[in-house]
């Protein structure tokens, strides 16, 4: 019998937010990707009106506490185009459990600007 695939994470996403990768999985979303995956990269959302971008990827590869790298970015486009003119890392925090992602993610996309 196959073994059941993992379900995603469920998240409370505001209007506005692109998910460009979304492999937050339950119950232990900082384990090995799912069906190859994206490697590293576990989240990726992006508010393109406030310029904020979220990312999320797995800890430094043999840490057996399987920890996450949260990082929060300020982005500047191009005025007619899609292109990125300049990205600045507002902060970055290290999480070992899954509960405190989760509510970090959907407060920061709950905020109307990051300062």
């Amino acid at each position: 019998m196959a073994e059941a695939k993992p379900t995603l994470q469920p998240l409370r996403i505001p209007a506005g937010w692109t998910i460009d990768v979304n492999e937050l999985y339950e119950p232990d979303f900082s384990a090995e990707p799912v069906d190859g995956g994206y490697g590293s990269i576990l989240f990726n959302a992006l508010h393109r009106e406030r310029g904020h971008e979220l990312y999320v990827r797995r800890g430094p590869q043999g840490d057996p506490a399987g920890s996450v790298l949260l990082q929060r970015y300020l982005l500047k486009f191009e005025p007619q185009g899609s292109g990125v003119l300049a990205g600045y890392l507002v902060d970055e925090l290290r999480l070992r459990e899954g509960a405190p992602l989760i509510e970090r993610l959907e407060t920061h996309m709950r905020l109307p600007s990051w300062t």
